[in-house]
């Protein structure tokens, strides 16, 4: 998501409900979403995410209109989000970012990467509804099945368990097809916005976790990073490349590197620390971490790692 030069970070949260927290089929042409209001506002007694509100809304006929479905949060330069009332439809209003900050977000917003993770998500809401469908006719076949609005998550897990092979391998098979052409598209694409570029690196990311083909990335990524060495993102896609392909030892040399030049780069501690992590060398990442937060101090990233790796440390004391 875009930084603008004044320092504020523009993030766009589709308001699609999660298909484990949705206990019915929509009406025919609609999908589920959080209402806006849900969004801004979580504190309800007893809340839970399975229980929050959600509405139908129309299936979108295209981007323009699935826009009106894309949340703003606007992080400022102490990271703090606020999540407005706009949507990407009506963002930004008139007057609300500086000249300076409109050029940069226009200049991301009609970019190629954007473009395509907008048709991606909106590909999502048809999605929401085809296993909301798969997983209704597979309850009508078997009524003994555990159903009620408290046990989503088991039906979502209850239904994935017990799909017929054929249906699994024909969904299987549809989703590397589609993350394939998706890779395609955004090794064709030439992009010069430097937003937009890490948006690329993101998007070829999230497409290589469907298909594995890592080792595909990291060619790609080599080449992007050996044109424009300066653009952090490649070479930080390069290395998560690198360590799916469990390439450990290359990896943190090219981290400890990276780092004497880019000490407060979060993105660099946090593959060095996953590194450690798994490999269940536990004591040295948390290590690490410490060295981490003394650079960047109160960094969430940094202490949601720290909680993981003291999670993973009792687990393995209490074997």
């Amino acid at each position: 998501m875009p930084v603008l030069p004044s320092g504020k970070k523009i993030e766009l949260i589709p308001q699609m409900r999660q298909i484990n927290f949705i206990d019915e089929l929509p009406a025919p042409g609609f999908f589920w979403i959080d209402t806006p209001e849900d969004i801004r506002e979580s504190n309800l007694p007893g809340e839970t995410e399975i229980n929050r509100p959600m509405k139908q809304v129309p299936l979108p006929k295209s981007i323009d209109e699935f826009l009106q479905y894309i949340s703003i949060v606007v992080v400022d330069q102490s990271g703090f989000p606020e999540i407005t009332d706009f949507t990407l439809k009506d963002f930004p209003p008139k007057g609300y970012l500086n000249r300076t900050d409109h050029g940069v977000w226009t200049s991301w917003i009609r970019s190629e990467p954007v473009r395509l993770y907008l048709e991606i998500r909106m590909s999502e809401c048809f999605d929401q509804v085809e296993y909301l469908t798969r997983r209704n006719l597979w309850e009508a076949a078997n009524p003994n099945a555990e159903r009620g609005k408290q046990s989503l998550v088991k039906r979502y897990d209850l239904f994935l368990q017990n799909e017929a092979p054929e249906e699994k391998k024909k969904r299987h098979e549809r989703n590397i097809k589609r993350a394939r052409e998706y890779i395609d598209r955004l090794a064709a694409m030439e992009v010069t916005d430097r937003n937009a570029q890490v948006t690329w690196v993101d998007l070829l990311l999230e497409q290589l976790a469907v298909t594995q083909t890592w080792y595909d990335g990291e060619i790609l990524l080599a080449k992007h990073c050996a044109a424009d060495p300066k653009q952090l993102a490649y070479h930080i896609g390069y290395l998560k490349c690198l360590f799916e392909e469990r390439k450990f030892t290359e990896v943190e040399k090219d981290v400890w590197e990276a780092l004497k030049q880019y000490p407060k780069n979060i993105e660099y501690w946090q593959i060095l620390i996953n590194i450690f992590f798994y490999q269940q060398k536990y004591d040295d990442a948390l290590q690490i971490v410490a060295s981490a937060q003394a650079i960047n101090p109160d960094n969430q990233d940094l202490l949601d790692l720290q909680y993981r790796i003291e999670k993973a440390m009792k687990g393995k004391d209490n074997q």
